[in-house]
C-alpha cells in the first residue's frame, strides 16, 4: 500500500501533466537531473541509494519538481552546512550520530538509536538565527552561458530557531515534500554527501 507521501506524489504528477507547460517542465527536470546537473542539491531532494533516478517511478519525478521549484521561486529556503563527511550505512545510527555531532554552530542534531520504519531518523536544530539562501523569484541568464536553463538569483536570508525533522541516507522526494508542507522544514543528509542540506518552507 502507498504510504500517503507517495500518493501525494501521484496526484501531483496527474497535475503536472494537465497541462503542456507543467508536463514540459516535468521533462526538463528529469533530463537534468538524470545529466548529473543537481549534484548532491539533487540527492538531498531525494535519493533510493539502489535506484537510480533513471528507474524511479514518474510520480517521483514530480515531487522532486515541486520540491526544486519551491526552492527557485522562493518559497523555500535553502542551506547547505559542511560536515566534512558522508553518512554510514543507516543501520549506523550510533556512527552517524557521532559525526552530526560535529556540525558547526548554530546546527544541533541528534539521530533516533531506535527509529524503525518511522516518520524520519531524527531532529535537526538550531536555537539562534542560522543563514541561508533564499530565491527572489526571479532568473537570470547571463550573456554567452552554456547553460539552457535560466539560474535563480538567490539572497542571503536568515531562518528563525527551530527544530525540524532529519532523513539520513535514502529518502524519497515525496517524503522532502511532505515534511516541508507538514513540518516547515527537512534536513537532508544524503549518501555521498559532506553536507548536511537544510529546506525550510517560507510561505508565509
Amino acid at each position: 500500500m502507498a504510504s500517503l507521501h507517495q500518493a501525494v506524489a501521484e496526484r501531483q504528477l496527474v497535475d503536472l501533466l494537465a497541462t503542456r507547460e507543467t508536463a514540459v517542465a516535468l521533462v526538463q527536470a528529469r533530463s537534468a537531473h538524470l545529466s548529473g546537473r543537481f549534484g548532491s542539491y539533487g540527492d538531498a531532494i531525494g535519493q533510493q541509494h539502489r535506484t537510480l533516478p533513471s528507474r524511479w517511478r514518474a510520480e517521483q519525478h514530480a515531487s522532486f519538481l515541486m520540491v526544486h521549484a519551491a526552492v527557485a521561486s522562493g518559497r523555500a529556503a535553502v542551506a547547505a552546512v559542511a560536515l566534512g563527511q558522508a553518512p554510514a550505512a543507516d543501520a549506523d545510527r550510533a556512527l552517524n550520530g557521532r559525526a552530526l555531532g560535529r556540525l558547526p554552530q548554530p546546527y544541533c542534531a541528534e539521530v533516533d538509536p531506535d527509529q524503525k520504519s518511522g516518520r524520519c531518523d531524527g531532529l535537526m536544530r538550531w536555537e539562534t538565527p542560522a543563514v541561508a539562501r533564499q530565491s527572489t523569484g526571479c532568473s537570470f541568464t547571463s550573456v554567452g552561458c552554456r547553460s539552457p536553463y535560466p539560474v535563480p538569483v538567490y539572497t542571503r536570508t536568515w531562518l528563525d530557531p527551530m527544530e525540524i525533522p532529519l532523513e539520513v541516507g535514502d529518502s524519497l522526494p515525496s517524503r522532502t515534500w511532505a515534511h516541508l508542507e507538514q513540518d516547515g522544514g527537512v534536513a537532508r543528509w544524503p549518501y555521498g554527501s559532506a553536507f548536511v542540506w537544510i529546506f525550510v518552507s517560507r510561505r508565509s
